[in-house]
């Protein structure tokens, strides 16, 4: 589920994105851009504080913040990091980089596709692909279910923001069961 730090080379398809790629905070290996939005870009990074653990890292350029967004961004992820459930993306930490002043959160690094790739293939591939596809839905509910217990509501779930991984085998080997996770919280709210 969690990609090898030394299997994945940095990307180097722009100079801006390369400069990005370094240490942030003395904590955070920057390895490989993994996609950019209107307010910033999201990294596989590698927690040298936390054992090298993997890690997303979403950075928001400072040049995007104001007083309001930055306190929004901060509830939410506050609010994010009570979240304890498998199919639910787990946040770790909340910053702002030493050096460029920009804003950054970590969080669980899932390798995976999307929930609409993975019904795709499984209707396609197996027999019992309907059953499969029936209990990865079951997933999203019972994250979603256990979202809302917490009083907030994940207001941008749509299935790129659904991710399915293979859980390792007992030896470590790919082809476990599917897992689900739901991602991106960018508008939660409370109820």
């Amino acid at each position: 589920m969690k990609p090898s730090p030394d299997s994945i080379q940095p990307d180097t398809s722009t100079s801006q994105e390369q400069s990005d790629l370094k240490l942030l905070n003395g904590r955070y290996r920057t390895v490989k851009l993994l996609g950019r939005g209107g307010m910033g870009a999201v990294y596989f990074a590698v927690d040298l504080g936390a054992n090298e653990r993997p890690v997303a890292l979403k950075r928001v350029r400072k040049d995007k913040l104001d007083r309001r967004t930055l306190s929004t961004l901060r509830s939410e992820f506050l609010a994010l990091a009570t979240l304890a459930h498998p199919n639910v993306i787990r946040a770790y930490e909340f910053g702002i980089d030493y050096e460029s002043g920009d804003l950054y959160f970590t969080s669980e690094l899932v390798d995976g596709i999307t929930w609409m790739k993975a019904a795709q293939r499984l209707r396609l591939a197996t027999p019992s692909g309907f059953e499969s596809f029936v209990d990865l839905t079951a997933q999203v509910l019972r994250g979603l279910e256990f979202i809302h217990s917490r009083g907030l509501v994940h207001s941008d779930i749509k299935p790129e923001n659904i991710l399915v991984a293979s859980i390792p085998c007992g030896d470590g080997s790919e082809g476990g069961e599917l897992q689900v996770k739901i991602i991106d919280f960018g508008l939660v709210k409370k109820e």
